[in-house]
């Protein structure tokens, strides 16, 4: 008995070892057709922002990226979608609508939504919108903002400055794009933003101001 027990033991570590040949190895992720789920929790003074009025809000977001939303009364946001991509658009869009812009935060794809002689007014959110001037666009000096983006075109920005007063927002292209490694090109001549331009500028008195003087400020 002992014998024939060590031979079937043999015989079962054969068997599995050409088992494992054919087996495939275990995948480390979802297949790309499963749908993918995901939970965040918002500020539940917010919920209202996020739904919109009549739930246009909610409805834009799912339209765009596919994502449905399920909100529960606690704040707790569930969001399904087909792929991680979509989920991850869906979930910085809510966060863009819940949060205040503050120096340094960065909006993929905000959409222009104005365009005057001196800049472009960007959407970061429903009814925020913040101005990306001209001197802002590029490392190189751009002549007009109309010659490199129109009204509903998307660019990425960098908010520079929020106003405490007004609470105007101040935005730059050029920052993201130092931001993601982008350079200026060789010998082309740099754009300064206005606090750099500004900072060593001499004070002025009362007798350099006299028509036709040109200041810098």
């Amino acid at each position: 008995m002992e014998e024939a027990l060590a031979q079937a033991k043999e015989g079962r570590k054969h068997i599995l070892g050409e088992m494992r040949k054919c087996t495939p190895p275990p995948r480390n992720e979802l297949s790309p057709y499963s749908p993918r789920i995901a939970f965040m929790t918002i500020p539940v003074d917010k919920i209202g922002t996020v739904i919109g009025a009549g739930g246009r809000t909610a409805r834009a977001i799912q339209e765009e990226t596919g994502v449905d939303l399920n909100f529960e009364q606690d704040g707790e946001l569930q969001l399904k979608g087909p792929n991680d991509g979509a989920l991850e658009i869906a979930r910085e869009m809510i966060m863009n609508l819940v949060t205040d812009p503050e120096p340094g935060r960065v909006y993929r794809s905000a959409k222009v939504v104005q365009v005057t002689n001196f800049g472009a007014f960007v959407e970061l959110a429903p009814k925020k919108d913040g101005l990306l001037h001209v001197s802002e666009w590029d490392f190189v000096r751009t002549a007009s903002i109309a010659d490199v983006v129109k009204v509903g075109d998307l660019v990425d920005v960098m908010v520079l400055e929020v106003s405490g007063s007004s609470g105007k927002i101040k935005l730059s292209r050029k920052s993201v794009l130092e931001l993601d490694g982008v350079k200026p090109p060789e010998g082309a001549e740099i754009t300064s933003n206005d606090a750099e331009s500004t900072e060593n500028a001499p004070l002025l008195d009362r007798e350099d101001l006299k028509p036709g003087a040109r200041v810098t400020g």
